[in-house]
């Protein structure tokens, strides 16, 4: 049976990750072994899981939903990890903070049968709209795409916001995880921030 990939990808707040819980969960029901991972650089979440959450009126954080994860760095690391746990399903969430080694990796583990299926989110573009880190060749090279929108920040319409906004200067290209320095915008609403 040919290895099934796929990516969920979208702006900040549309889902991703719970889209991604959702679909693995569904896996575990149906009693396959299921292996979730997730950069090491994202460390919003405490302990080794992957969550669902939003920022309440607060300013504090609370998680609807998260699953069992492990945080990972190298390719190495990556590689060695699927290889001792033999999943049949693999679920990266986070997609766009790995290192481009991320998009080899995964090519491995399709070439070599490792998993019967991967399901793969994260953000498609950058604060600048433009295609963010692995992610266009993670989706070139996936089976099934599916893009979620979210409600725009700034018109309140919604199911339209597609874009990241970063709401101030910061550096380089990289969306600062876990960052209140960004929001989501439709189309009309988004202006691209200054080239740092």
């Amino acid at each position: 049976m040919p290895i099934k990939v796929e990516v969920i990808c979208g702006p900040m707040g549309a889902g991703k990750t719970e889209e991604l819980i959702r679909r693995a969960t569904r896996e575990l029901i149906a009693g396959k072994r299921v292996l979730a991972v997730y950069p090491k650089i994202d460390n919003r979440v405490e302990g080794s899981y992957i969550a669902t959450g939003y920022a309440d009126v607060t300013g504090g954080r609370e998680f609807s939903r998260k699953m069992p994860a492990k945080a990972v760095s190298t390719k190495k690391e990556f590689l060695a990890l699927v290889r001792a746990e033999r999943p049949q399903v693999l679920a990266v969430d986070e997609a766009q903070l790995f290192p481009k080694w991320i998009i080899s990796a995964i090519k491995e583990v399709v070439l070599y049968g490792i998993v019967d299926r991967i399901i793969i989110a994260g953000l498609n573009m950058d604060a600048w709209g433009e295609p963010f880190g692995p992610m266009p060749v993670l989706m070139a090279i996936s089976q099934e795409v599916t893009v979620l929108t979210a409600v725009c920040t700034n018109c309140k319409r919604s199911d339209i916001g597609v874009l990241t906004q970063k709401t101030s200067v910061g550096t380089g290209q990289r969306v600062e995880v876990g960052s209140k320095q960004y929001t989501v915008r439709c189309r009309d609403c988004w202006t691209p921030p200054p080239k740092e």
